[in-house]
């Protein structure tokens, strides 16, 4: 969004002479909130080399997100790497050539960002969303848009991904070998997109009736939590099929055993569980991100895997809830006649629904450094 104010654009030229990899203005973010609260030039940089390893057992949500800005910023860099290469061999090829000015190449490197960055949110799942998710739906989003990618922007970000951890090096090969861009979706009722996108009744008949080919379990109380339409644009900005996007969830009861969960021991409570299907106008499957649960769903190879995926997200929602209760991170919200008291209120809260603990965000209060979080014992200020 900085790149799109025409004088910041040209103080970030001034101040890197062109190389975004030297210069500090785009990469420092809050740099006179540092100044003045923590005497140092900003609190946090897009210009990092942390990766998932580094933040593994971290619960600062600020640390953990230098990753994810950082693989992006890395992104920003390459693609503007990318158009002065472009430009370097059309002059090769013909001196005489038209070529780009430094400005115009910045302003083409953050439309096409603002592309990869942000149209793949739709594909996103309804909940637990992690950073492979999005990297996973970024490289999707690209495949989609630009399926021969004649620059070769998927294996660049896919190169990013890998190096910040957020993918493995297994991935490479799946994620790079040629394959058609769309398949039918493999369903035993499949209902016309008109009829699925045209409101949650019709989205719901849909997944009912396709529930084991869905991986839903046959118990599960499926909500469709949002239904929309998608208008996208290629990259050579021609109009794309339109994407009916639907996401649905349940909730999988579980039973907090042992005393690791600390006052919260023997009680229940639900892990959320569920997909974002994406299908185009023409029928054609895009994009299917889900949560599985760990109920047993069957017998067959492809449902046992869905049935141990869902186990290990179990264990890791478990770990996660451990985690924080250790942490002294989650507590009773605390009010009165004049609102929340923010010094007394966590990070987390909990409510009761039909007896059974639910888990949630507390609301955020202020600005400030986390790197000097004490995770327990302390007055809370909840960063924003």
């Amino acid at each position: 969004m900085a790149f799109r104010n025409n004088d910041f654009r040209e103080t970030v030229m001034v101040e890197s002479a062109g190389d975004l990899a030297s210069g500090s203005l785009l990469s420092s973010l809050a740099q006179q909130f540092g100044d003045a609260v923590v005497g140092q030039p900003y609190l946090r940089s897009a210009r990092n080399q942390l990766t998932m390893q580094d933040v593994a057992s971290e619960l600062r949500p600020h640390l953990v997100s230098q990753v994810l800005t950082g693989a992006m910023f890395d992104i920003i860099i390459a693609l503007l790497g990318k158009y002065k290469q472009r430009q370097e061999d059309r002059l090769n090829a013909d001196p005489a050539a038209k070529t780009s000015s430094l400005a115009q190449m910045f302003w083409f490197t953050i439309q096409r960002m603002q592309m990869m960055a942000i149209q793949p949110l739709d594909l996103l799942p309804p909940c637990d969303v992690t950073f492979r998710d999005y990297a996973l739906a970024v490289l999707r989003a690209e495949q989609v848009t630009n399926p021969t990618d004649p620059n070769g922007y998927q294996a660049m970000m896919l190169d990013v991904f890998i190096k910040r951890g957020i993918l493995g090096e297994a991935d490479r090969a799946p994620l790079l070998a040629t394959a058609a861009v769309f398949d039918r979706p493999q369903l035993a009722i499949f209902h016309s997109i008109d009829s699925i996108g045209a409101s949650r009744g019709g989205a719901y008949r849909f997944l009912d009736d396709n529930r084991r080919d869905l991986f839903i379990p046959a118990t599960a109380d499926v909500v469709v939590a949002e239904i929309a339409r998608a208008s996208k644009l290629t990259t050579e900005a021609r109009q794309m099929p339109d994407q009916i996007v639907v996401q649905y969830i349940w909730r999988e009861e579980v039973v907090l055993v042992g005393d690791r969960f600390g006052r919260f021991a023997g009680e229940r409570t639900s892990m959320p569980c569920g997909a974002t299907l994406v299908l185009d106008q023409n029928g054609n499957l895009v994009h299917w991100s889900r949560k599985p649960g760990s109920e047993s769903l069957g017998n067959s190879s492809a449902e046992r895997a869905e049935q141990a995926a869902g186990q290990a997200r179990l264990g890791e929602f478990l770990n996660a809830v451990e985690a924080r209760i250790r942490a002294g991170m989650i507590g009773e919200t605390i009010g009165g006649e004049l609102g929340l008291l923010s010094r007394a209120t966590p990070p987390f809260g909990f409510s009761r629904v039909d007896g059974a603990i639910r888990f949630e965000l507390s609301p955020h209060f202020s600005i400030h450094d986390d790197a000097s979080d004490e995770l327990g014992g302390r007055q809370w200020h909840v960063s924003s």
